[in-house]
């Protein structure tokens, strides 16, 4: 019988050691003779995320017991407070990470995208637009509630942090979600006339990026009347998913609208080499990955990348925060209370 080589692709997704696909992935490839990891994403989130990757690669390659001892030998940990007033080990810092990073260093290869391969030049603008007078009053109300929740000295867990962010994030693109309905703030908010009207100036292909499945819809109604649209989000079924990318592909549709934690990986998209990112993903990684969609090899105009902003929103510290590679929902877990008030703050245009 052969030797048995296993490749673990995109092996930053393997990083959560609870993880069932963690578990599955090491588990498989302790029966492998050779083993692999491939990924194109930098480790933006902590150096704790490489223990499972490399454990897969060789059992014990750390030379501890557990991921735990691993933690506390690279991770400088504080005592934290969650829900119902129970306690924990928070991550505050790294340290010895010249020690981790000689130690895996023989075992890496690093090949940069310029390096390899003769792309053109990635172009990036910004959009900026105005709050509707009826999104700024929610807008408010929801900061309101947020103070009011803070300043009662009720222990937030960084669920609800997120939950709380990503309806600041909603208003901003003109709807939000209350319970189980999304409640329709503005039927032509500001983000999709400013969409609408940059389309106008030019007849390419486009690719348009939301986060949120309600946006994704509004967005192809409203691009559906301009021209034959596509999506490609969680409820569309894998065999529409599929026609969806040929259509695009091939011309016969013009925009592709989708979430990138759907559509960000794998598809080769260098038919079109516009894009607009109406709301961000969270992670810095997703949204590296979503742009290598048209900056793939045979691409051969200059890949423009637009990010529609609503001026004083999260919109704008998200936008700084990805930028200096930081996973959002990582930064939650250190956020205090002050931090994060000031974060989802309106700042009004003077």
């Amino acid at each position: 019988m052969g030797r048995v080589l296993m490749v673990v692709d995109e092996s930053s997704y393997c990083k959560d050691v609870k993880a069932k696909r963690t578990k599955n992935i090491i588990s498989l490839g302790a029966r492998a003779d050779y083993r692999m990891i491939l990924t194109g994403t930098e480790v933006v989130n902590s150096p704790l995320d490489l223990y499972a990757q490399f454990e897969f690669l060789k059992t014990g390659f750390w030379g501890v017991r557990s991921y735990f001892q691993f933690r506390m030998n690279y991770a400088i940990l504080q005592d934290a407070y969650g829900a119902g007033g129970r306690t924990f080990k928070k991550v505050v810092g790294f340290r010895d990470v010249d020690k981790l990073a000689n130690q895996i260093a023989p075992y890496i290869f690093r090949a940069r995208k310029d390096e390899c391969l003769d792309l053109p030049e990635k172009v990036r603008s910004v959009i900026h637009v105005e709050l509707t007078e009826k999104q700024k009053r929610y807008y408010k109300e929801l900061q309101k509630h947020l103070a009011t929740i803070l300043e009662s000295g009720e222990v937030v867990t960084v669920e609800n942090k997120v939950s709380l962010f990503t309806k600041f994030r909603q208003i901003s693109g003109g709807t939000i979600k209350s319970g189980d309905e999304h409640i329709v703030l503005e039927d032509n908010p500001e983000k999709m006339e400013a969409l609408l009207a940059d389309i106008e100036s030019h007849n390419e292909q486009a690719i348009i990026w939301a986060a949120f499945t309600h946006e994704i819809e509004l967005i192809s109604r409203a691009l559906s009347k301009v021209a034959p649209t596509v999506t490609f989000y969680g409820e569309v079924s894998q065999d529409n998913r599929e026609e969806n990318v040929r259509a695009f592909q091939a011309g016969s549709a013009r925009f592709f609208v989708a979430n990138p934690s759907s559509a960000g990986f794998g598809l080769n998209l260098q038919n079109a080499h516009i894009q607009y990112v109406y709301s961000r993903h969270l992670s810095p990684a997703v949204n590296w990955q979503a742009e290598d969609r048209t900056h793939r090899v045979g691409q051969k105009n200059v890949c423009i990348y637009k990010t529609i902003v609503a001026r004083g929103t999260v919109d704008e510290a998200i936008e700084e925060m990805l930028a200096a590679k930081t996973d959002l929902r990582e930064a939650f877990r250190s956020m205090d209370n002050e931090a994060i008030l000031k974060l989802c703050t309106l700042k009004e245009s003077v």
